[in-house]
């Protein structure tokens, strides 16, 4: 049984290609909270950093991820995804500089008062100059986690000596669509089997055009036939629609995605094989 949420869809033969991709995995953070020595009351659905001595606010953004699943893999690159919604009302910007946790925590027993002890050396540095989406390159820190270098208990962001508010929405937040994320793109050590000689990879997944207003074209392709789902999700990873379910044989395919009923935001094609999984980030933009 295929399940729609107001999508179109059509499944078209249209000829055997060569192609290659790396994954794209978006992850929500097992964790996050701020801590603020001076103040009480957080909210959960917020994410607060700043460091401003006149008026005693020093508060630090603390994200943790459950990265388990990658262990072995090649990490292309990492993006730590922040929805700034407010910042001073002067306009200044947030300097924040990253470190890496070193001790276990987890946000229904760390308390909110007390800033947690992190490492010297600074992963990485970013400024929020506005509000609205922002992208951080944390990638030599992924790769030191998946690597097993340094033990995984997540990061903090701290904000350089007076620098005043960038408050985000952490992953409490209502709207689904502004939660922190992190994207993957990632790759498995992979094998051609010698029956798949001309493909560079068994599957792989495209589409276009990416981002979209209403409506794009999911392509892929299989080396292998076999069973084949194919499914769109949200950003929490819920299935919102089912486009095949089924058996297919080796060749590539296409299929029209209609997203009218859906609102704007980030959501993920996901390709499943009998020999691998691939994703995909789409971009609704209405």
């Amino acid at each position: 049984m295929r399940r729609f949420h107001s999508f179109a869809w059509a499944l078209l033969l249209i000829g055997f290609v060569t192609s290659a991709n790396a994954d794209i995995t978006s992850i929500i953070p097992s964790d996050d909270m701020y801590t603020d020595p001076e103040h009480s009351g957080n909210p959960m659905d917020q994410l607060w950093v700043a460091d401003y001595e006149p008026t005693g606010n020093y508060q630090r953004i603390m994200l943790k991820f459950d990265l388990n699943e990658f262990t072995g893999e090649t990490i292309n690159s990492a993006t730590l995804n922040l929805y700034r919604f407010f910042g001073c009302p002067s306009g200044d910007p947030t300097n924040v500089n990253i470190f890496v946790v070193t001790q276990d925590w987890t946000e229904s027993t760390w308390p909110s008062n007390q800033h947690i002890a992190h490492g010297d050396s600074v992963w990485a540095s970013y400024v929020f100059s506005a509000n609205g989406s922002h992208a951080i390159d944390i990638t030599s820190l992924v790769r030191a986690w998946i690597e097993g270098s340094i033990e995984n208990f997540g990061l903090v962001l701290k904000a350089l000596p007076y620098n005043k508010f960038t408050k985000c929405y952490s992953k409490e937040a209502s709207n689904e669509n502004l939660r922190p994320y992190l994207e993957l793109d990632h790759e498995a050590s992979y094998s051609v089997p010698k029956q798949t000689i001309g493909w560079i990879r068994d599957y792989a997944l495209e589409t276009y055009p990416n981002p979209f207003n209403s409506t794009t074209r999911i392509n892929f392709q299989i080396a292998i036939g076999g069973n084949v789902k194919l499914t769109v999700h949200n950003l929490l990873g819920q299935e919102i629609a089912e486009l095949h379910n089924g058996s297919l044989s080796a060749g590539s395919y296409s299929v029209a995605l209609n997203a009218d009923g859906l609102p704007s935001g980030i959501y993920f094609v996901r390709l499943q094989t009998s020999v691998g999984i691939d994703t995909e980030k789409i971009v609704l933009m209405k």
